[in-house]
């Protein structure tokens, strides 16, 4: 099999068979296929740590963060019912924000590639964790 070159830049993200170092369709920076396989195994353990930590901390704090909500009040948590979802949606949203990371990461030690979309996706995911932290500082304020 030849050697493949894939373009970095997130809106492109073509394909040449041909050593380059520029894109032929965008000008962006290209990279060899297969060319940093530790940018995979990184996401891939970053993405096991957020959920794992994550999924541990819902498992232990869940129960009395969903009493709160359901009732108004909790022996295990002292906040608001809009504090206890505030929270929840964000844990969650890291657990999210972990599971993009896994897939991503398995998707790159498999190709040795990125694809655009888990860029974007990411990104993206990126611009909601920052939205749901500010309306939970918000809501805990």
């Amino acid at each position: 099999m030849a050697a493949v070159w894939t373009c970095q830049d997130a809106t492109c993200g073509r394909t040449v068979e041909t050593k380059t170092t520029t894109c032929p369709k965008c000008g962006g920076p290209v990279r060899k296929v297969g060319d940093a396989p530790w940018r995979g195994w990184l996401g891939l353990l970053c993405g096991l740590f957020l959920i794992g930590m994550m999924g541990a901390i819902i498992w232990n704090l869940g129960p009395a963060l969903r009493e709160t909500i359901a009732t108004g009040s909790s022996v295990g948590f002292t906040g608001t019912a809009e504090q206890a979802q505030a929270i929840l949606y964000l844990f969650y949203t890291i657990i999210a924000f972990g599971v993009l990371a896994l897939v991503n990461g398995i998707y790159m030690i498999v190709t040795g590639s990125q694809h655009r979309i888990f860029i974007i996706l990411t990104v993206l995911m990126a611009a909601l964790l920052v939205f749901t932290v500010y309306l939970a500082v918000k809501d805990i304020k």
